[in-house]
């Protein structure tokens, strides 16, 4: 949901699909993305408030701003006792104009704590500016954040290729194969552990199946994750898939988001 200003594809109608989807659901805790647009944003916090009544504010939002937020936003249906955030120093191209970085909230979960990160990274940058955007993570939010026996979940789209897709086009970015040396290194700074995708599902922007993606139709890429950092519990997630929501929403379009969502089951706390 790009912000006011910027043209794009119904961002208050797709917001309200979206709730109405979600509610149908049996999701506790929800992390959305690219919540940028104020309107699209009220509506689905006042449509999902009653399912979830714990919702932080949107990430990095200032009263008065040239720049617009981080667009992560986290709601609970357990109670959120703290919220931490912060703002990516490293930027470049378009991801200047916002306020990407990362938010954590502290939920209260049948007496037992648990940390949900939601993060938005830089979109295919240079390796200095993602290298350094993972270690802010860890050193500025992760690390400080930390308690003994509370997980940390960190999750969102991490703009990090895992491997390369089975099918690409021939005419590759000089840096594609290079973007994949990322992902270890960022597991590695950020001390966090992954695991595979069940299902047939495997790529979170799967452009060539995806109405709202209209350029670069050949790329079928996994670029969002669940990572865990258990820090001695006994959390571990066992499930991981995409889930693909479409709901026809204009003659041409039936995707509701460029990314498909990615969810997961916490085990353990």
């Amino acid at each position: 949901m790009l912000p006011r200003g910027v043209k794009g594809n119904n961002k208050a109608k797709r917001a309200r699909i979206i709730a109405e989807e979600l509610k149908q659901r049996h999701y506790d805790v929800i992390v959305f993305q690219e919540l940028f647009y104020q309107r699209s944003r009220a509506i689905l916090l006042k449509q999902l408030k009653e399912k979830y009544p714990h919702q932080t504010r949107v990430l990095n939002k200032k009263s008065i701003s040239f720049k617009t937020n981080g667009g992560v936003l986290i709601l609970s249906k357990y109670p959120i006792t703290e919220t931490r955030e912060i703002t990516y120093r490293q930027k470049s191209g378009p991801d200047r104009l916002s306020r990407k970085g990362a938010l954590l909230a502290t939920l209260e979960v049948r007496g037992k704590k648990v940390q949900v990160i939601g993060t938005h990274l830089q979109a295919f940058g240079k390796k200095e500016i993602m290298y350094g955007q993972y270690q802010q993570l860890h050193d500025e939010l992760l690390k400080p954040s930390l308690l003994p026996n509370v997980p940390q979940i960190i999750c969102g789209d991490f703009n990090t290729l895992k491997e390369v897709p089975a099918q690409v086009p021939a005419s590759l970015p000089a840096n594609f194969e290079e973007r994949i040396a990322r992902y270890p290194v960022m597991l590695e700074t950020l001390q966090a552990e992954d695991g595979p995708l069940k299902g047939t599902h495997q790529f979170s922007m799967d452009r060539p199946y995806n109405d709202l993606c209209t350029r670069r139709k050949e790329f079928r890429l996994l670029l969002d994750y669940f990572l865990i950092r258990p820090n001695q519990s006994a959390a571990h997630i066992p499930h991981r898939q995409i889930t693909i929501i479409k709901k026809k929403w204009h003659k041409n379009h039936s995707d509701l988001s460029d990314h498909y969502s990615l969810e997961a089951v916490v085990k353990g706390l």
